[in-house]
């Protein structure tokens, strides 16, 4: 079984408050530059009024998606780490580099 089949079950669960859209497995780079697993799960946004998600979710998915993994993916010899990614990223934060400029 691969990661992707392993954690493909948390597909559109909710825990706590934060709902996981999608789920994504990338192979690339670490930051010491070994390759490695990047389990991405696709939030839906923040509860109404908050910034972000409750740490208490994330670390709740971050120990399911081990959990999974452990279970069902045997012999898993890769780095692999568990990241965030919002639904609705905002590509307009205020950073005058990240704008988008009319020519």
């Amino acid at each position: 079984m691969t990661v992707l089949d392993a954690i493909q079950p948390m597909k559109h669960q909710t825990v706590g408050n934060t709902i996981v859209r999608d789920i994504h497995v990338e192979r690339q780079p670490d930051s010491v530059g070994d390759e490695a697993d990047f389990v991405v799960l696709v939030l839906a946004d923040p509860p109404e009024g908050e910034d972000t998600w409750p740490l208490e979710d994330l670390r709740s998915l971050r120990q399911a998606v081990r959990e999974a993994i452990a279970e069902r993916v045997k012999d898993l010899d890769a780095t692999w780490y568990v990241v965030f990614e919002p639904e609705h990223p905002d590509l307009d934060d205020g950073d005058p580099q990240l704008g988008f400029f009319d020519e």
